[in-house]
């Protein structure tokens, strides 16, 4: 796995809350208990989980982790989750979900385009370009990375 700084996790949180929250704000909802889950939506790989865990911890925000890096599921499979106040959760949500958005889809994509040359080639090798969206790198190299755990250490 790939580390993330504390600076880095803190960009990410920043780059989307910097103001607070407003639309909890606007409603009065600082103090409200609540509850949030995160989902995969379509089966395939996770990726991102430990990105996330720590965004959330970052916030004060204890989760519950119910999968692991690199572990294939269902559609609809509750990949974490959290109790905590309402205004908390929000400032977290839109953060946490594009990471794990981001990460689980490359890390399918590299799942099926490993499982598709090993159909014709048992031998191939798939590899990583360094080409990204900007501020993406790192996400896109930790699902990779996770897959080469999985296809090349535990074949």
């Amino acid at each position: 796995m790939i580390y993330f700084s504390d600076k880095e996790l803190d960009d990410f949180l920043l780059e989307d809350i910097y103001r607070g929250d407003l639309t909890t704000h606007a409603l009065g909802l600082e103090k409200v208990p609540a509850k949030i889950e995160f989902k995969r939506k379509n089966a395939g790989v996770v990726a991102g989980i430990s990105v996330a865990e720590r965004l959330l911890k970052k916030l004060d925000i204890t989760p519950q982790v119910y999968v692991n890096e690199g572990e294939s599921v269902e559609a609809g499979a509750v990949l974490l989750s959290a109790v905590d106040s309402a205004d908390k959760l929000q400032q977290a949500w839109k953060v946490v979900q594009l990471v794990l958005e981001w990460s689980c889809g490359v890390a399918q994509y590299t799942a099926e385009m490993i499982a598709n040359a090993k159909a014709i080639n048992p031998h191939a090798v798939v590899a990583c370009t360094r080409k990204s969206i900007p501020n993406t790198r790192k996400l896109a190299t930790n699902a990779v990375w996770l897959l080469a755990d999985i296809f090349i250490v535990k074949a």
